[in-house]
């Protein structure tokens, strides 16, 4: 085991917001912090207490009050999946950076097999791929038409965008300037890592049908995906944020190390 505490270096940060998860944070927050301690490896778990209006925040702060592996960020009001995580990430400080939705429906063991898969390979960039999924049938025909969909008009072989946890080096993290505050997060870190010219490696795993609560996904998401895939691919969407990269004269096979100093 290794033995936490502020000053010990942090190999791995790992991002895990929550919304309105009361009834999920115990059986999330407690087996990940013992998979990361007996994985061996220095780590912090961000929680980030998503402008949560139930109990969340205070089962979040007995958490951080109780490990100092824990670091706590709180959302005043609730902006999107994707705005919590980007106030978590602000926050890690691991050398590897990583995020996973906190609904219970993700492997505890997850983020270290997808760590220790990019240190055995040398990716910059991999997450799991949900090869077996517990979830509805109407979910994964959802989930099946949107990568298909992504798969066609962005050329990115993946066959589970919104797989997480999703987990990347530190100089990748600061790249790929992640902006968006709603669930298309998922989908800009692939697109930009294919921009980028970076492989994302993939991990398989089994997604476990959701334990408690209820899914934040609402079929009005599936418009907001659409309009976002549409301005990805024919608007503005991250024009700005390519116009830079190509200023940097960044080429495929150049390293991204290079983009950040």
């Amino acid at each position: 085991m290794v033995s936490i505490s502020r000053s010990t270096p942090i190999e791995l940060s790992l991002v895990v917001p929550l919304y309105n998860e009361e009834a999920s944070v115990n059986r999330v927050v407690g087996p990940l912090l013992k998979v990361l301690e007996d994985g061996g490896i220095p780590y912090e778990l961000v929680l980030v207490n998503n402008g949560s209006s139930d109990g969340t925040g205070p089962l979040l702060e007995q958490w951080a009050q109780r490990s100092p592996a824990v670091r706590l960020v709180t959302v005043a009001v609730n902006e999107g999946y994707g705005w919590g995580i980007i106030q978590g990430l602000r926050q890690a400080q691991g050398k590897y950076v990583g995020f996973m939705s906190g609904d219970g429906q993700i492997q505890p063991q997850d983020p270290v097999r997808v760590y220790r898969a990019m240190i055995a390979t040398g990716s910059a960039v991999a997450k799991v791929t949900r090869v077996v999924r517990g979830d509805g049938r109407l979910r994964r025909i959802n989930s099946h038409c949107y990568n298909q969909l992504c798969r066609v008009l962005f050329g990115v072989r993946s066959r589970d965008f919104n797989g997480t946890p999703k987990i990347v080096s530190r100089a990748v993290l600061e790249a790929l300037d992640l902006s968006s505050r709603d669930w298309f997060i998922d989908a800009e870190l692939m697109l930009k890592s294919r921009w980028l010219g970076y492989e994302v490696l993939e991990v398989p795993t089994e997604y476990l049908a959701r334990p408690s609560g209820r899914s934040k996904v609402r079929f009005s998401a599936v418009w907001e995906f659409l309009a976002n895939i549409v301005h990805a691919r024919w608007g503005g969407r991250f024009q700005q944020w390519k116009a830079v990269i190509h200023s940097a004269g960044v080429r495929a096979e150049q390293p991204v190390e290079s983009l950040v100093k």
